[in-house]
């Protein structure tokens, strides 16, 4: 039973990890701009096809690399279409995602020669495709699967350490301070002069390039491609989001991170046990149900904060009522 819950856990923290990435991507948007983006599911499938292709040409690095700037472009239309036509950043990304299901499709399908023609495909070695982890695995020697899982834990707790270090570093600079106070008040950033549309197509861009980044890593891990591997992801992201928040919340933008992380190793610890207990057909409806429950958790924790606060302050002016009436009737 023990050994049981060991291999699961190991199993499940790597997924956790890179849904992590993901979710750091969606934080920026939903919790820095506070701007809903619906591009995420879009371009997390273009981030994970484009590197994908990269990988079958035996090109891992390049691939990682692909896979952020494609998400970052189609992060960059939506912000365009956000900002230039003043459309809606819910309509915005929604007609990005859109427009990626077909060119997801058809992605793998201009590069036959190498994908076999199929909107699905397979990392397999004998035929060239590379990984960084296959390279990582074949660099130690490593053989066996428990093995290799170790080492890209590793690897994932590197990488994402130095996400957060460089984006901490982002926002620390003008530009990333400007795109902070456009997220927390829009309309005193404008009134300073500052561009705030190009704050906004900035912030989808490295949101999205984020989510494409973490995509192209999910794609080298799992090494398979499969057409409809972004649906949900965006919902699977909100609720490592609020899962840590709710658990670990803080306001600042350092360990927002840390406990976005935490949320989203947790999400797929749960995620893992649902799926252990015959869940797998619902898992889509089990991520929406976690998203709410937690939502709901979150809202009756602030309420009842709040009427602790007010009791408190009740109780407080009543105090000083009685001391007040105390020291008239001393005087008289």
């Amino acid at each position: 039973m023990y050994n049981n819950i060991m291999v699961m856990l190991l199993s499940a923290l790597p997924y956790g990890l890179l849904i992590s990435i993901l979710s750091i991507g969606v934080y920026i948007s939903y919790k820095i701009m506070n701007v809903p983006d619906l591009t995420v599911d879009g371009s997390f499938a273009l981030g994970a096809v484009v590197n994908g292709i990269f990988c079958l040409y035996g090109h891992p690095l390049l691939g990682l690399l692909a896979g952020f700037l494609a998400g970052a472009m189609a992060g960059m239309i939506t912000g365009l279409l956000h900002t230039v036509l003043h459309v809606s950043a819910i309509l915005a990304g929604v007609l990005v995602q859109t427009a990626l299901i077909s060119v997801n499709v058809m992605l793998p399908l201009a590069f036959g020669s190498v994908t076999g023609k199929s909107t699905s495909f397979a990392l397999n070695p004998r035929f060239g495709a590379e990984s960084i982890f296959m390279n990582l695995n074949s660099l130690f020697g490593i053989q066996g699967a428990q093995k290799g899982k170790i080492l890209a834990i590793i690897l994932l707790f590197v990488i994402i350490a130095l996400l957060i270090g460089l984006l901490m570093l982002f926002f620390s600079t003008q530009l990333g301070l400007s795109i902070r106070a456009t997220g927390n008040n829009e309309e005193m950033v404008r009134a300073s002069s500052i561009n705030t549309n190009k704050n906004k197509v900035i912030s989808f861009a490295l949101s999205n390039g984020i989510v494409g980044f973490g995509a192209a890593l999910y794609v080298q891990y799992l090494k398979s491609y499969a057409e409809g591997i972004g649906l949900g992801m965006l919902v699977t992201a909100l609720a490592s989001i609020i899962i840590g928040e709710t658990l670990f919340g803080s306001r600042r933008l350092f360990a927002g991170f840390l406990t976005v992380a935490a949320g989203s190793v947790l999400y797929r610890v749960i995620y893992s046990f649902a799926i252990r207990g015959g869940g797998a057909n619902g898992i889509k409806l089990f991520s929406a149900v976690i998203v709410v429950l937690f939502i709901a958790f979150s809202v009756v924790r602030k309420r009842l904060a709040e009427k602790r606060e007010r009791l408190a302050e009740e109780n407080q002016a009543g105090q000083s009522g009685e001391h007040t009436e105390s020291a008239g009737a001393d005087h008289a």
